[in-house]
C-alpha cells in the first residue's frame, strides 16, 4: 500500500511539473502546440505505448522534483525545524529515528508515513506551483497565475506545518518510547 502510494505521488508530481515544463518549452518557443496536435492525429493508433512513455516520464520527473525540493530544504530550512524541537539536531534526530522505526507501533508509523508524504506533496508543491505561476504569468495568463500562485502560498503553509508536526511527533513518540522501555526494564 505505501509502495502504491508513493508511485501515484510521484505521478502526480511529474504531471504537474511536465506542465509547467511545456509552458516554458512553449514560451521559449521551443515546442509549438498546433506541431503538437498535428503530431497527435498521426500518432493516435500508438495511443498505448505513448501513454505508457509519459506515464514513467511523469513519474521520474516527479522524483527528480521531489529531490529538488528535498535538497532545498535541506540546504535552507531542515537543520532549523529540527533544531526547534531537537537540542543538537544532527546527533539526535538519527537516534530517535532509529528508535521509532525498531520500537514504534504500527498506528505510528502509519501516522508518520502519511506525514512525510504530505510532506512531500506539500514540497514539491512548492516548487511546481512556483515554476507553473511563473511560467503562467509570462505567457499571460494572469488569472490562472493568481489561482496558481495562492496553491504555491497553500502549499508552503501546508509543508511548514506539518514539518513541524512531524517533528514535534517524532520527539514525543521517542520520549513515550523510551519510557516505556525504562518501565518495563524496573
Amino acid at each position: 500500500m505505501q509502495a502504491t502510494s508513493l508511485i501515484v505521488e510521484m505521478l502526480i508530481v511529474g504531471i504537474i511539473a511536465c506542465c509547467w515544463i511545456v509552458l516554458f518549452l512553449f514560451k521559449l518557443s521551443i515546442i509549438d502546440f498546433t506541431d503538437i496536435l498535428n503530431q497527435s492525429i498521426k500518432w493516435q493508433n500508438w495511443s498505448a505505448l505513448i501513454t505508457i512513455v509519459l506515464t514513467a516520464i511523469f513519474y521520474q520527473v516527479g522524483w527528480m522534483v521531489n529531490w529538488m525540493g528535498s535538497s532545498i530544504v535541506s540546504l535552507f530550512l531542515e537543520k532549523r525545524l529540527m533544531d526547534k524541537v531537537f537540542v543538537d539536531s544532527k546527533k539526535i534526530y538519527p537516534t530517535v529515528r532509529a528508535n521509532i522505526n525498531q520500537k514504534g507501533s504500527d498506528n505510528l508509523h502509519r501516522e508518520l508515513n502519511l506525514d512525510r508524504g504530505v510532506i512531500r506533496l506539500s514540497r514539491s508543491g512548492i516548487i511546481n506551483f512556483l515554476l507553473l505561476s511563473i511560467a503562467l504569468c509570462l505567457l499571460g495568463y494572469y488569472k490562472i497565475f493568481f489561482i496558481t500562485l495562492f496553491c504555491f502560498i497553500v502549499c508552503t503553509l501546508q509543508w511548514y506545518s506539518r514539518y513541524n508536526r512531524y517533528y514535534n511527533r517524532m520527539f514525543e513518540a521517542s520520549k513515550l518510547i523510551q519510557s516505556n522501555y525504562s518501565d518495563d526494564e524496573k
